[in-house]
């Protein structure tokens, strides 16, 4: 006998034969298809900011200048289990300045609750907290040191947010200019269709006019 892991092992089966002691022997088989629950054994791992490990320190700099809602750097954790035992939170777990930065529950992302100050302290320090959701709880915490400089242009995080806005913006105008184009060109094909079906229908109407009249001077003559 031995323990099974989930992360190896999900599924295996064993082959029971069941065999008298007539003679002859008589005998008969059954497979037994053995699935694995899986155990809340794996905490979380921190894989970005990518220095960091379990409890180590990670350092960004933000401007002095940010408003509520800057971006100030992401979290980012996976677990090794399954199902419920691999759902992720993060949580501030001690903080410089609880009323300065905030991480969302669910992303991950650290951002400013509100604006800079001038009295703000220059060096900020953060203890996040993620836990899984499994039974027993299995967590690991990472320590993000912030350092707010005067002048400092805003992080690439924030960069890539708004290039990433402003690419979904001109890919919406692309499309909007397709559908009209395409638009145009059905309401142009559709007037075309009208206008040769009367060019059609008026030519019929010309030529049997055009008959009829030289019926009628056939007759007279």
């Amino acid at each position: 006998m031995h323990s099974f892991d989930y992360e190896k092992l999900k599924v295996f089966q064993i082959v029971v034969q069941a065999k008298d002691q007539g003679s002859p022997s008589l005998s008969s088989n059954t497979t037994v298809h053995v699935f694995i629950l899986d155990q809340n054994d794996n905490a979380p791992a921190v894989i970005y900011p990518s220095s960091a490990g379990l409890g180590s320190l990670s350092l960004q700099r933000m401007p002095r200048s940010a408003k509520a809602g800057h971006l100030v750097t992401k979290v980012t954790a996976v677990d090794a289990d399954s199902g419920h035992n691999a759902w992720i939170s993060y949580k501030v777990a001690e903080a410089t300045d609880a009323s300065l930065f905030g991480v969302n529950q669910y992303t991950g992302e650290v951002r400013t609750k509100r604006a800079v100050a001038e009295q703000d302290d220059s060096s900020q320090r953060l203890l996040i907290e993620i836990r899984d959701d499994g039974e027993p709880v299995q967590s690991a915490t990472v320590t993000v040191s912030i350092l707010m400089e005067d002048g400092l242009h805003e992080p690439i995080l924030d960069i890539r947010h708004k290039a990433a806005e402003s690419g979904g913006k001109t890919g919406r105008l692309a499309l909007y200019l397709i559908l009209s184009l395409a638009s145009v060109s059905v309401l142009s094909l559709v007037t075309f269709l009208i206008l040769a079906v009367k060019c059609v229908r008026n030519s019929r109407g010309s030529a049997s006019c055009c008959v009829r009249r030289s019926d009628c001077d056939d007759y007279k003559n």
